[in-house]
């Protein structure tokens, strides 16, 4: 890398205004052939740079941190040595090594080695992300265990439980050319109580299309989960397009690994689909805000449904396949709820009409409550329970 003078009076002016903030640590390009200010960023927080170069770097463009003082010493005696020359020479340029100027500072003891930086900053970025997905539980110092041995792939594992259903997940970490690590993909395998075989699913992490690892495991219940995804230009980041949409598994379609496809849906509008119900959690704010945060997440969320001057606790579930909800009792037997009158003087009963007909494969039984009947949950006959359809993969 190299500093040209037409550059200098701009770049002491900016370690002025940084130091004058209180920044210490500079993020700059160090793939660019000349030391500028445009591919420069100052940060007071050490993490808040670390955060900066990973979101910044790309496998053609690479972001680094050092201190900010043994640059802007740096730049200061070029600046002096640019007067001493007067106006002969007004164009010129000098090599300008970073981790040589860090190296040979006074206070060098001071100051990391560039490899322990860059660890530094490889463990911070994967901290982040792995909390981000849902494996803030992996201890760190078994992530930077693995970091500090350098090889070129290592897994880490996590055990949780959701209800009586044991999840275990397998992280894919993989060491690139320029020596960091990423965290690439995770398969997730879902073992239902008293059952042998474990369902499992391979989950990519792509920028922007991630799943969560309890996102994940709702996927692998037949449910779906909204949130916004990325269509990535390969060739031009400029066009990359957020849009939000449903994404649902698709049991009846595996691809030769045995990971079953993920389909993606906009039929669905949730807030619109839960006002057609008289469910009293929406007459506050907050809790209608928390649950349409939970049904987007994929979650089974316990409601209130309003029945004339009675009250029962019943279950929702985004159902997107369908344009619709998913209703159902205290022991997950499925029920047909009518929508919300649209009269004020008339009572919010139960429909004899609508049925609930789907090929959700960890569904139990189903039933629809009568509006002649317009009995409560608890008092309604059960009809002959059939079995479970869970699709497993060894």
């Amino acid at each position: 890398m190299k500093i040209n003078s037409r550059d200098i009076g701009d770049l002491a002016a900016f370690f002025q205004e940084a130091q004058t903030q209180g920044n210490h640590f500079l993020c700059y390009w160090s793939e660019a052939d000349y030391f500028k200010k445009e591919d420069l960023q100052a940060f007071n927080s050490h993490y808040d740079a670390v955060e900066y170069c990973y979101e910044n770097s790309t496998d053609r463009d690479t972001y680094d941190i050092t201190r900010l003082s043994p640059v802007q010493e740096a730049v200061t005696h070029f600046r002096v040595a640019l007067k001493d020359l007067g106006e002969k020479e007004p164009n010129v340029s000098f090599r300008f090594d970073i981790s040589e100027i860090v190296q040979q500072h006074d206070f060098k003891l001071k100051f990391k080695t560039m490899e322990t930086v860059q660890n530094d900053k490889n463990i911070a970025y994967l901290e982040n992300q792995l909390l981000k997905t849902g494996f803030g539980d992996i201890p760190r110092a078994e992530l930077i265990s693995k970091i500090i041995e350098g090889k070129g792939s290592f897994e880490l594992h996590l055990d949780k439980k959701y209800g009586e259903d044991q999840a275990s997940a397998i992280l894919y970490l993989n060491k690139s050319d320029k020596g960091n690590y990423f965290f690439n993909a995770y398969d997730l395998a879902v073992k239902k109580e008293g059952e042998e075989l474990a369902f499992k699913q391979t989950f990519r992490i792509n920028y922007g299309n991630t799943f969560t690892l309890k996102e994940a495991y709702n996927l692998m219940q037949g449910r779906s989960v909204n949130k916004d995804f990325i269509k990535v230009d390969q060739n031009n980041k400029e066009n990359n397009k957020k849009y939000s949409a449903w994404a649902t598994m698709d049991f009846k379609n595996i691809d030769e690994k045995g990971n079953c496809k993920v389909v993606k849906s906009s039929k669905l509008n949730l807030e619109q689909a839960l006002a057609e119900y008289p469910i009293k959690e929406l007459n506050n704010p907050q809790y209608k805000a928390d649950l349409i945060d939970s049904l987007h997440r994929g979650n089974r969320q316990m409601v209130t449904y309003l029945k004339g001057t009675d009250e029962a606790k019943m279950y929702v579930e985004a159902n997107p396949q369908h344009n619709a909800l998913k209703f159902y009792d205290a022991n997950m037997n499925k029920i047909g709820l009518s929508i919300k009158s649209k009269s004020p003087g008339e009572a919010n009963d139960l429909n004899a009409d609508q049925k609930v007909s789907d090929n959700d494969p960890t569904s139990g039984n189903t039933r629809t409550i009568t509006q002649k009947e317009h009995r409560t949950d608890e008092q309604q006959p059960k009809q002959k329970e059939m079995p479970k359809r869970v699709r497993k993969v060894g």
